[in-house]
């Protein structure tokens, strides 16, 4: 009897040890997949993907009489001299105003940079385009200076956020030379290049995904895996079926990755340790 009632509470233990491991394993994910959310709401107009407590703030909702009159909410914000710049001033050559809201720590709001300044020196008679962002003087002028892009304001709690609605960064919100909202925000990089065409008087550009033609269908579950022929750091083409499928490789695990993206950065560690010693039967 005393060995039966060993055996089952050293059953049990293994039980509680294996389902603590199971249970860690998982909470561990959900954090990666909290941060993740954290990044988004930190990118609300721009706090960008990893985040901290002031992200929360992004998700307020503008105050109603401000939208409710199409007002655009005003501001007093400071450059990235320290200068103050208001709604006011940005209103005072009589064009309609562009604000853009970003984050240094945003991988879409890194790769828009170019086409900012680029609109900012080519629409300069026809708009007044400024950004609106969040982080540090230094944060941004490390990504601002090498294009040449002006006009950067930083938010101290994201004020400025919760006052235009803005939920997505890069956003864009377009104010009328008589400071009344021409719309809602627009969300995403596509969305703020078409806003800026539509407020210069341009035809929308054609979307990047699908410039070079349609776009193809995603592959479902059960489908057999493209044969994708992309290049690597060196240049050199890599085929997806030599390193898919094959008697000698096991299963494969495809990372979409991007440098601008904070939660990509903080899954190098392990992607190196895999890399250097996969497990056997594991992807690789």
């Amino acid at each position: 009897m005393t060995t039966v009632v060993a055996l089952i509470a050293g059953t049990a233990f293994l039980v509680a040890v294996a389902l603590q491991g199971w249970l860690a394993f998982h909470l561990h994910g959900q954090q990666r997949r909290i941060g993740g959310r954290l990044d988004a709401l930190s990118a609300r107009a721009a706090v960008g993907a990893a985040a901290g407590p002031a992200a929360a703030a992004a998700s307020t909702p503008a105050p109603p009489t401000a939208l409710a009159a199409k007002r655009a909410p005003a501001f007093r914000l400071p450059d990235l001299d320290g200068r103050e710049v208001t709604l006011d001033g940005l209103r005072a050559a009589a064009r309609p105003v562009l604000l853009l809201f970003t984050d240094p720590r945003c991988g879409p709001c890194e790769e828009l940079l170019p086409d900012v300044a680029r609109w900012q020196r080519a629409y300069a008679d026809r708009l007044t385009v400024a950004l609106v962002s969040a982080g540090t003087p230094e944060a941004n002028r490390a990504l601002a200076a090498p294009h040449g892009v002006e006009r950067v304001l930083l938010q101290r709690e994201l004020e400025v956020v919760g006052a235009y609605g803005v939920e997505q960064a890069p956003a864009g919100v377009l104010v009328q030379a008589d400071g009344v909202l021409a719309g809602p925000p627009a969300s995403g990089a596509e969305a703020v290049r078409a806003l800026t065409a539509r407020a210069v008087g341009e035809a929308p550009p054609v979307p990047q995904a699908v410039a070079g033609g349609e776009e193809p269908d995603p592959v479902r579950l059960g489908d057999p895996v493209p044969d994708l022929r992309l290049a690597d750091l060196d240049g050199r083409p890599v085929g997806l079926a030599s390193v898919v499928g094959g008697p000698d490789n096991g299963p494969t695990a495809l990372i979409f990755w991007g440098p601008g993206c904070g939660h990509c950065r903080d899954l190098l560690p392990d992607l190196r340790a895999w890399e250097a010693a996969p497990a056997p039967g594991k992807p690789r």
